[in-house]
């Protein structure tokens, strides 16, 4: 249970309020989503959304941090109409289908908030019907959730219905107004009496048996499979280029660091070109003539073994080098005794 201060304290945390929706997981309320108006005096009402979560064993003002869940997860035991599982666009929506008796979830955040919600609860459904708004909103909803469905569940059967192909960015509440409840003056949020339930709920299930089709198959919403790889579209590449430290040539010895110096000057490039691949060769030189050994008295001993890599642009020598200073071991040995070339 709510305690009937957190109640009050919702309902006269803003002007405006007009109603709120309670998030339960395993029957515990978890989290409450109020709306409020604006411009309540107003013939145009700008509504805005505040949170509530309960968190060790207390409610709080704010958002859940991490996952969200869904709003109507206890519907799920109602009646399925067609086998499927009706998901809506916001908490409004579910709560009308609520009062009809009728399996429905949403997400948290509105409809452009989806990958913010965790669906793994429905994974153990397959047949979902996504009753999206009228709009370009309501079109990318359907994407999302078919995206987020498919990669919560196999062998998914995924329709989308467009209930309001007459009404610009009308949704289940305006075809509730429009047809079945029409002349009753339903603002979407009062009780509805046992009469409007059983008119609207046979209208509503009608509807949706003649205007369902499969998400992938709707020509409004192109669905592809492909869209539940990515979170929304292609992002512009963002080249950025880290300073580079220079290369220390100080850790070598004098004569190697003054050699990689000079053939870094002859070929233009910076010392750690050539000083990367001098290492290398250098190590391949040494093989297994010469051992560390790891611990004293132990059987660990380790090689000269390095590799190295070199990144450039192209053009830049990189292949070049390597072989140029295979050309100058080939012809002139290196003596290690005193690090000189010969």
């Amino acid at each position: 249970m709510i305690p009937d201060s957190i109640l009050q304290e919702v309902k006269q945390a803003h002007p405006g309020y007009v109603a709120h929706w309670v998030y339960y997981e395993h029957g515990t309320p978890t989290m409450i989503v109020a709306r409020y108006n604006k411009n309540s005096l107003s013939e145009k009402k700008e509504k805005f959304f505040d949170q509530w979560y309960f968190h060790a064993n207390s409610w709080n003002h704010g958002i859940l941090a991490g996952t969200l869940p869904l709003y109507g997860l206890n519907s799920l035991s109602h009646e399925h109409p067609f086998g499927a599982i009706l998901i809506t666009g916001g908490e409004k929506c579910a709560a009308a289908l609520h009062q009809l008796g009728l399996a429905a979830v949403t997400n948290c955040l509105g409809e452009s908030s989806v990958n913010k919600s965790d669906f793994s609860s429905l994974r153990i459904f397959n047949r979902f019907i996504i009753l999206r708004d009228n709009d370009s909103a309501g079109i990318n909803f359907a994407r999302n959730i078919a995206s987020q469905l498919l990669r919560v569940t196999k062998n998914v059967e995924i329709f989308v219905c467009n209930l309001t192909p007459d009404i610009p960015k009308g949704d289940v509440i305006d075809w509730m107004q429009e047809y079945p409840l029409r002349g009753r003056s339903w603002d979407g949020f009062k009780p509805l009496s046992d009469a409007e339930i059983t008119f609207a709920k046979t209208g509503l299930c009608q509807e949706i048996e003649k205007t369902k089709v499969l998400v992938h198959k709707c020509p409004e919403v192109k669905f592809k499979a492909e869209h539940m790889l990515f979170d929304g579209g292609p992002l512009p590449l963002e080249e950025q280029i880290l300073p580079v430290p220079s290369f220390p040539l100080d850790c070598l010895a004098k004569p190697l660091a003054e050699y990689c110096r000079i053939r870094a000057e002859q070929n233009c490039l910076p010392p750690d070109f050539t000083a990367t691949v001098f290492l290398g060769v250098l190590s391949g030189l040494i093989g297994k003539a010469y051992q560390l050994e790891m611990r004293p008295g132990h059987d660990w001993v380790e090689s000269a073994n390095l590799w190295g890599v070199i990144i450039g642009n192209p053009a830049s020598l990189k292949t070049d080098l390597p072989l140029k200073w295979k050309m100058v071991f080939d012809h002139k040995p290196l003596i290690l005794r005193d690090f000189s070339l010969t």
